[in-house]
């Protein structure tokens, strides 16, 4: 069950599967030998999240060898340690996702750029609830984090 709460950061509820790596086909291998700058890590995405995340990655100008995708089912969490590399500064999007499912025990605020180990990190609503003309504001917060981000 998925709940939101006052800030719309979704809240995952029972039975989550901690998301490993080994479990998904390829995605040791994949993750490896990634040599870009840009992890998102994201709820499930339907066709329309999907086009708005590829029109994302356009503006600010990122190609397939730059960043790597990491969709979650609601009943998943990750250890977001696994991803990162200690000795390069990397970016990390996150959609939909609060930081308890990544094992941070941290509070994020949405659309503020965070500086957190080395790492930045940018926290924010779903895309399916950026798509909502009610939650406009949170997209055009959304997008100057992101401008700032990577300089657009």
């Amino acid at each position: 069950m998925i709940e939101k709460d006052d800030i719309g950061l979704a809240l995952f509820l029972k039975d989550e599967k901690i998301y490993d790596l080994s479990e998904k086909e390829g995605m040791v291998e994949s993750f490896q030998s990634f040599e870009g700058d840009l992890i998102i890590l994201t709820a499930s995405l339907g066709d329309q999240e999907r086009e708005m995340m590829g029109k994302t990655l356009k503006s600010i100008k990122k190609e397939n060898a730059d960043y790597i995708l990491i969709e979650m089912e609601a009943n998943e969490k990750v250890r977001l340690g696994q991803f990162l590399h200690k000795d390069k500064k990397q970016t990390i999007l996150i959609f939909g996702l609060a930081p308890s499912k990544l094992f941070m025990n941290i509070e994020a605020q949405l659309n503020i750029p965070t500086e957190f180990y080395g790492q930045q990190f940018l926290w924010t609503l779903s895309l399916a609830d950026i798509s909502k003309a009610e939650y406009k504001q949170y997209k055009m917060a959304w997008w100057m984090a992101m401008k700032q981000m990577f300089g657009v």
